[in-house]
């Protein structure tokens, strides 16, 4: 009896330390995920500072330029605007992939609950990617038996993913999951 004891005691501890690279490993991928996302925020306030300096400079009354200078200055505006834009469209790409890296980590480390977090706040960033949808759908559907969830995602990675290859198995789980009974849990 005390073998067997040792041996479950060894085995849980084995496993601790086999699991606990994984999320120290998650861990540090988020903080370095928070570091690149505040970089990109000052880089936009950077330029949002210069833009609004450019504009006050264009729209100052009391400065006689020819209209050249006021044109360039103009253009050099809405040039700005478009930088500016296109920083927080790649930094929302940028930081949709990083959660969704994140979620999948937290997959192999059987954390779901934390992925499913982290895949929620990659489809906040990117509503239409089709791959964050089956990855939520299959999360609802086998960690957390929730049905209801589980066919809004996999339905709508259908809509964004008219010829997927996996099209017939995810019809097919659409199908047995709308023919399961739901059962409320109070």
């Amino acid at each position: 009896m005390g073998n067997l004891k040792f041996r479950i005691f060894l085995f849980f501890t084995l496993s601790s330390f086999l699991f606990m690279p994984m999320k120290i490993y998650a861990e540090d991928k988020n903080q370095s995920w928070q570091a690149q996302e505040q970089k990109l925020d000052k880089e936009i306030e950077a330029l949002k500072k210069k833009l609004t300096e450019l504009k006050g400079r264009s729209e100052n009354k009391n400065l006689k330029k020819p209209n050249k200078e006021v044109q360039k200055l103009k253009d050099e505006n809405l040039k700005l605007k478009k930088m500016i834009l296109d920083i927080e469209n790649a930094r929302k790409s940028d930081m949709s992939s990083l959660y969704q890296e994140l979620g999948t980590t937290y997959i192999q480390t059987k954390l779901f609950g934390p992925a499913i977090d982290a895949y929620t706040k990659a489809l906040s960033l990117n509503p239409n990617n089709a791959e964050i949808n089956y990855n939520l759908g299959l999360l609802y559907q086998h960690s957390q038996g929730n049905t209801k969830k589980a066919l809004y995602h996999f339905k709508k990675y259908l809509r964004l993913e008219p010829e997927a290859r996996n099209r017939k198995e995810v019809e097919s789980l659409i199908n047995m999951l709308e023919e399961t009974p739901v059962v409320e849990i109070k």
